[in-house]
């Protein structure tokens, strides 16, 4: 096998495999590229993953040190990644119908993974775990670990406010305090912190040589700092802003403020760090130096397009099914039928909602009278659904959290028929002391569910039989006792079996 070497780099041998992995990531990259946009659009926000650029030059020099070591590698081929190949680029193609974004990066870099197995074998991967896993912590797939954080953040500072003696109403995120209103959103979770000490407590383990448990132990210790000074950060501007009704500037630049508490506790960070887990001299043979494996296959062209097919066929069957999807629109729409069956209220002032459901094709909320009592239907549609603009989407809000506070979910069941259909309730207080009963539930590809996860798989039903309807059914009442609850199970119940008949 004939070899070229390069003569800014004396004894670095280039291998045929290193054009040929290139050439298939750029590929990759190219194809995949709608996929991959929201990377960019979250890196150039200024949310958790804002240093996202960073961390990729980051990787890009952690996998420029293994230049070396890959070099000495003799180009061979394994079937085994490509399989893997075509599985992570099901998992890409399944995602994508039913959009839901996590599935597609998670699925797209594992493909990444597999396609530099096919090159050098999956054993380079662990010479490559370095860049691989800073390129991980900064995918914006970190997101659902937000409410948990946020509830969790919400509990320390209400202990801390009362630990204090200072006064306090709280209602859900909402805190009141005789000196102002605070509310812990979403965004003061602390996982743009976490996401970053995470990244420093790797790179510490790594450039200081310290073993994989050690380098675990590290991003622990770092991920408890980052935690931690989160609370303080949230519990000082309450208290601030308690003290000094609302005025002084660390409540209204709470973010900054943030980082400089977040700076602050890495002191504490990297001493407590340097004094658990020393740095490790480095050994005498280089560190990270990738295993030449062994294996009866060498580089062929059909493994080569097998490799470029697992990457590019699901993309082009996506697009096929695309074209050929259709919507199914009812001559008789849903608003229609419920109208239909129930007596519309002359008064249609005061609803005061304000849900939010991004690129629905219609929204439609009417006040009804049913049994002497006055409810609000609102039915969301959606005609053709796409990442972004779907019915089941993080951002999309049943309430406005200007006006409303979910206080309390559960399930509730109910029969139609010979079937019991759930049901999601809410209870909701209104900033103006208002107090309502919602209960909703999912019409997709002509099934009914109150679970987003089944209503997700029933997208995926709807996309291959051609059905790309789906509707949201969300009933509300005034009051929170158990008669309201009922009232409203009992006409869901009606609506439903009117709208199956």
């Amino acid at each position: 096998m004939s070899e070229s070497v390069s003569k800014s780099q004396p004894g670095y041998t280039l291998q045929p495999g290193i054009p040929v992995m290139v050439i298939m990531l750029l590929i990759f990259f190219v194809i995949y590229s709608k996929s991959l946009y929201p990377i960019v659009v979250e890196w150039m926000e200024s949310g958790p993953y804002n240093h996202g650029f960073l961390a990729f030059l980051i990787a890009g020099y952690l996998g420029w040190e293994k230049r070396a070591a890959f070099s000495q590698l003799t180009t061979r081929i394994n079937w085994i990644p490509v399989l893997f190949a075509v599985g992570s680029g099901f998992g890409w193609w399944i995602s994508k119908i039913v959009n839901v974004q996590l599935g597609q990066l998670l699925s797209l870099f594992f493909m990444m993974c597999a396609l530099i197995a096919v090159v050098y074998g999956h054993r380079s991967l662990f010479g490559l775990k370095a860049p691989l896993f800073v390129l991980l912590l900064v995918l914006p797939v970190w997101d659902r670990l937000s409410p948990s954080l946020q509830r969790l953040s919400s509990e320390v500072s209400h202990a801390v406010l009362y630990v204090l003696g200072i006064p306090v109403f709280r209602e859900g995120f909402h805190f009141t305090v005789p000196g102002g209103q605070f509310v812990v959103e979403e965004g003061c979770s602390g996982l743009g912190f976490l996401l970053s000490s995470l990244l420093l407590g790797f790179l510490y383990g790594h450039f200081n040589n310290l073993t994989n448990v050690n380098r675990f132990k590290v991003m622990l210790l770092a991920a408890a700092f980052a935690i931690f000074s989160n609370w303080v950060r949230i519990s000082l501007i309450m208290v601030i802003g308690n003290y000094t009704r609302m005025e002084n500037v660390v409540v209204h630049d709470h973010l900054m403020f943030g980082w400089f508490v977040f700076a602050f506790m890495l002191i504490p960070f990297f001493v407590s760090a340097h004094y658990l887990f020393p740095p490790v001299p480095e050994a005498a043979t280089a560190a990270g130096t990738v295993s030449n494996e062994s294996t009866k296959w060498r580089v062929s062209g059909a493994m080569l397009v097998t490799a470029l097919v697992a990457a590019l066929i699901f993309p082009a069957i996506d697009a096929a099914q695309t074209r050929s999807s259709f919507d199914v629109v009812s001559a008789d729409s849903v608003p229609d039928q419920i109208s239909g069956l129930l007596t519309a209220s002359a008064d249609q002032a005061a609803m005061q909602w304000k849900p939010y459901f991004s690129g629905a094709s219609s929204r439609e909320m009417t006040r009804y009278t049913y049994k002497d009592r006055e409810l609000i239907c609102l039915v969301v549609q959606y005609n053709f659904q796409e990442q972004g603009r779907e019915l089941v989407h993080v951002e999309n809000a049943l309430v406005s959290d200007d006006l409303w506070t979910i206080y309390h979910s559960d399930v509730s069941e109910v029969e139609i028929g010979e079937r019991r259909m759930s049901l999601r309730t809410h209870r909701v207080n209104g900033k103006d002391g208002s107090r309502r009963t919602l209960v909703d539930w999912y019409m997709i590809g002509g099934r009914v569910t109150a679970s987003p996860v089944v209503a997700k798989l029933y997208e995926l039903m709807g996309a291959f039989k051609g059905d790309r309807r789906a509707y949201l059914i969300a009933l509300a009442t005034d009051g929170q006792t158990e008669a309201s609850h009922q009232y409203l199970l009992e006409l869901a119940a009606l609506i439903q079996n009117h709208l199956e008949t």
